[in-house]
């Protein structure tokens, strides 16, 4: 321990002073090359580090809608007279017509045919078939019978556990 604390803080005078410019730019390029080695090191694991985790956040949600699969859209501005708890929050289903990309599908509406559009992977969920779409004419030949739930995944934006404890202050 000693000897590091010599090695920091005291000061020979003749240790570091170079003789000509010579032998100082002899001692800098070997210190250079391994600051540089260092540094590019570091940019190539922070370049692997941020591609993984931009892969790793759109696959977490994704789900793999094949061309004629139903889906729900997320509609945050719903504009309606009810409040917010109760305003829906999805609206369709909708059917998926085309892939443009692993996350970018043209949706259109199966109701209204004229209603189609172009949306993200993240602001679709699978369309379960239920009671309150029995006004829908044939349900069974709109959805092909991929909608079974494989498990649910819990999201770390929406943890409820974590605001539980906080209402009994």
């Amino acid at each position: 321990m000693a000897e590091i604390f010599d090695y920091l803080y005291t000061y020979e005078k003749n240790s570091d002073t170079h003789k000509n410019k010579y032998e100082y730019v002899e001692k800098l390029l070997p210190s250079l090359e391994h600051t540089f080695n260092k540094v590019l090191n570091n940019l190539k694991d922070q370049e692997t580090s941020h591609v993984e985790l931009s892969t790793r956040a759109t696959k977490q949600h994704h789900y793999d809608y094949k061309i004629g699969s139903l889906c729900l859209i997320k509609t945050p501005n719903i504009k309606s007279n009810l409040s917010p708890k109760l305003r829906p929050k999805f609206e369709g289903p909708y059917r998926v017509i085309e892939r443009f990309s692993n996350v970018n599908y043209r949706v259109q509406h199966v109701e209204q045919l004229r209603k189609r559009f172009n949306t993200h992977v993240n602001r679709m969920i699978p369309f379960i078939k239920r009671f309150s779409y029995l006004h829908l004419n044939n349900l069974d030949d709109l959805q092909p019978d991929e909608t079974e739930v494989k498990g649910i995944v819990p999201s770390p934006r929406y943890n409820l556990r974590t605001h539980a404890g906080n209402s009994a202050r």
